[in-house]
């Protein structure tokens, strides 16, 4: 993953790095995205199907010793609707379709990774998955 540096002889605070959007909050890779860029002090975006499913994201992050956890916030991710994707400054895409052999998995992954390549403010992307 790419990092904004921050400029020589200033220390970097979570307010003075992008905002970190980690699409499939749930998932394996995921998990590990978010809690290493909470270690570096990132403040951390995910998604997820469903809120209801943050107690138990948080439950499991926190039980791989995630620190900084009020960094972390969640939304409920529509892979359908162009909105709530914009305000992040880098984007970790680690969601994938549930069936590599079902058409409307296929096209749910296309239609995320559309929406989260269109965003303006978006320097950096990283995919996961296929």
């Amino acid at each position: 993953m790419t990092t904004t540096p921050s400029p020589p002889g200033a220390a970097a605070t979570p307010a003075s790095r992008p905002r970190v959007l980690v699409t499939g909050g749930s998932g394996f890779i995921a998990g590990h995205c978010i809690l290493h860029l909470l270690e570096q002090g990132y403040r951390v975006r995910t998604t997820v199907r469903g809120l209801g499913r943050e107690p138990e994201v948080r439950a499991q992050l926190g039980d791989a010793g995630m620190v900084n956890g009020e960094a972390l916030s969640f939304v409920a991710a529509d892979l359908t609707s162009d909105a709530g994707w914009a305000d992040a400054g880098v984007i970790v895409n680690s969601c994938g379709p549930v069936e590599r052999s079902d058409q409307s998995s296929r096209r749910l992954a296309r239609s995320a990774l559309r929406q989260i390549t269109a965003i303006p403010s978006a320097r950096t992307l990283t995919a996961t998955t296929t």
